[in-house]
């Protein structure tokens, strides 16, 4: 090893030529297994984890576990020798452990789903054999989450649940077949989307589930992968609304529909549901233990109320000698409540002013959608009928709604639709499932939906949303009466908004130079000239304005109370989005207002400094090797 300190003007810098042994042999499979994603997930429980982050180099994977939000620990697993059929010696080094060494085997189910399997670990190198120990596989699978995308199903129409096994589900599980009537719906929506719908009820809901979906039976997932193996099919389904957690979905098909090749309706299915992430090779064996997050039971179709099983007097007088035939087979479907009722007509309309074409500008959410006279359309959840007058026990403008779907075996979902124009051009919209009565199954009015809802914890997409119709939009006063100064994320920096009264349609904004300085206005650049489109007064005196500024375009929502001033995007110019941010205690920061109308990134103080420092010693490098050239010339020349 050889030590050189050079010192150039005020730089010190230490040089240190090493040699580091490599002990690494081989790289895992990153041409092939692992190469459509470097970072996996593996979930071990509905609250553990692994991340799995393969290298580069794939010398090395690096695997995270997490408790919750706590990480428990971290490990390294290094590659030393590559057998066949993705077989790898691994030296596993942990921080405050021992050294061990193990075997993987890596065998890929589809593009982002990889199978993993193991022996038993040994801190004796040579007493681990790859090729003659024995591979146990994890019953969770890899999955690559920040690559996987929505796929369509393989698995199409309405299914009821039969759920009779499984520390999961109890008898009542399946008594609520002849009441509630629990069903999982694929594509369901009309659009090939991949998008799953499972009611459980609460008589079917696993009690491992009932935090997390805080209050909720009714959940929403995406098919993301699917694969064959052992003799059944294996759907991965990710929760819309916790990205990071998985279902699977096994299954055999026990009676196929007439269409069933083209279409995959099936008339029955034998099922293995988890709700935990375990995708087991063994679903259906002796050797997959039952846990209160897996149930085992049947899928079973549903029938138009045409087919012949629900009206033929004599098929039906026939099912009284065993009437819970319909439990086990496609036999009898009338007794389990699998005829599908006839629908009444609609008889409702939504307002003028809504009817058009509106979607979500200047964000990352894609939504559009067209609203017709009795029909709410959108390529993000299929269409909605209007099935009945305005509730006039809801403030907000909510009509009950009805999904208008493709699918023959497909059930009713019902929903509530809130639809309302506070002023031209722009749309509050808010699309929640309806609550249906425990013992009938039928859909409860908004008003009880809506006051039940107060208790649960509503999953994302169902938050309220505003949209936009260009069309509709028009230049408007902007009704701010006085210039008015407001805090921003800089300190001791402020905003002025400039008065913009009477017929004035563009305000400006500049910065209080006083607080602020020449420096902060060089920095950030700000964009002056707003042009107001539209006014709107929220709760609580705060006064909102959509504007669009000058310069890029871009509309903002600007909301002033009394001290403080928060621009958010059009998307949350609702009450509800404004009750949020002003209750949010980082809302200073996530709606600051040189943030949003700056033309340049916001960059603090310990960054400028870094940068400083980073600059710093890439000169003395710099300096460094001129100099050590220099000597080595000059050694040369002597």
């Amino acid at each position: 090893m050889m030590l050189t300190e050079i010192r150039v003007v005020s730089c010190v810098v230490i040089v240190v030529l090493t040699s580091l042994p490599r002990d690494s042999l081989c790289c895992f499979p990153i041409e092939d297994v692992f190469a459509d994603s470097s970072s996996w997930l593996q979930t071990t429980s509905l609250n553990s984890r692994r991340l799995i982050q393969v290298g580069e180099e794939a010398e090395d994977i690096i695997i995270v576990e997490t408790e919750g939000l706590a990480t428990n620990r971290e490990l390294m697993l290094r590659c030393m020798i590559a057998y066949g059929e993705n077989r790898y010696l691994v030296k596993v080094e942990e921080e405050h452990g021992s050294t061990r060494y193990m075997c993987y085997q890596f065998t890929p189910l589809t593009h982002y789903v990889i199978r993993q399997g193991r022996t038993e670990e040994n801190i004796n190198r040579k007493r681990v054999d790859c090729i003659d120990d024995h591979y146990t596989e994890d019953e969770a699978v890899l999955i690559a989450y920040k690559d996987i995308q929505p796929q369509q199903c393989p698995l199409v129409g309405g299914y009821q649940m039969i759920m009779r096994q499984g520390m999961a589900v109890d008898g009542n599980c399946v008594d609520s077949v002849h009441s509630y009537n629990p069903h999982v719906q694929f594509h369901c929506d009309g659009r090939g989307s991949g998008n799953v719908l499972v009611d459980f009820g609460k008589a079917c809901e696993p009690p491992a589930l009932t935090s997390s979906m805080g209050g909720r039976h009714l959940t929403h997932l995406t098919c993301v992968s699917e694969w064959e193996e052992d003799g059944f099919q294996s759907v991965l389904l990710q929760m819309r609304d916790h990205q990071q957690s998985f279902w699977c979905l096994h299954y055999k098909v026990v009676s196929s529909g007439h269409s069933s090749v083209l279409t995959g309706a099936y008339d029955s299915l034998e099922v293995f549901l988890t709700v935990d992430g375990r995708c087991s090779s063994q679903a259906f064996g002796d050797e997959d233990v039952p846990r209160n997050t897996s149930m085992f039971g049947h899928l079973i179709a549903y029938r138009q109320e045409t087919d012949i099983r629900c009206t033929e007097k004599v098929y039906l007088e026939s099912c009284q000698l065993n009437v819970d035939k319909c439990l086990s087979s496609v036999e009898c479907p009338s007794y389990c409540g699998r005829c599908k009722k006839m629908l009444a007509s609609p008889n409702c309309s939504f307002p003028a002013n809504t009817l058009g074409s509106w979607k979500v500008v200047n964000s990352d959410r894609q939504l559009e959608i067209t609203i017709q006279k009795t029909k709410i359309k959108s390529h993000s959840f299929g269409d909605f009928l209007c099935m009945g007058a305005r509730d006039p026990d809801l403030e907000d403008d909510t009509y009950p709604v009805l999904q208008a779907t493709i699918g023959p075996t497909c059930m009713p979902y019902y929903a509530c639709a809130v639809v309302f124009s506070p002023t031209p051009g722009l749309l509050t919209f808010q699309l929640q499932p309806s609550f249906r009565n425990p013992k009938t199954g039928e859909p409860l009015p908004c008003k009880e939906s809506h006051d039940l809802l107060a208790l649960t914890t509503p999953p994302e997409q169902e938050e309220a949303i505003t949209l936009i119709n260009q069309n509709k939009l028009h230049k408007t006063a902007c009704n701010h009466e006085l210039r008015s100064t407001y805090p921003t994320r800089v300190p001791g920096c402020k905003v002025a908004v400039h008065q913009c009264s009477g017929t004035c349609q563009t305000f400006n904004v500049t910065f209080d130079i006083p607080s602020c300085g020449n420096e902060t206005d060089r920095t950030y650049d700000i964009e002056n000239k707003h042009i107001c489109y539209a006014t709107i007064t929220f709760e609580d005196g705060v006064h909102g304005i959509l504007a669009k500024t000058f310069g890029s375009g871009r509309y903002l929502c600007w909301l002033f109370s009394s001290t403080r001033l928060f621009v958010a995007s059009p998307e949350d110019c609702n009450q509800e989005s404004v009750t949020q941010i002003f209750s949010d205690v980082t809302a200073h920061l996530r709606y600051d207002p040189l943030s949003a109308i700056s033309t340049l990134p916001f960059i603090n103080n310990s960054a400028q400094t870094c940068l400083i420092q980073t600059s710093a010693a890439i000169v003395c490098v710099w300096l460094l090797g001129y100099i050590l050239q220099t000597l080595m010339i000059t050694n040369v020349n002597s």
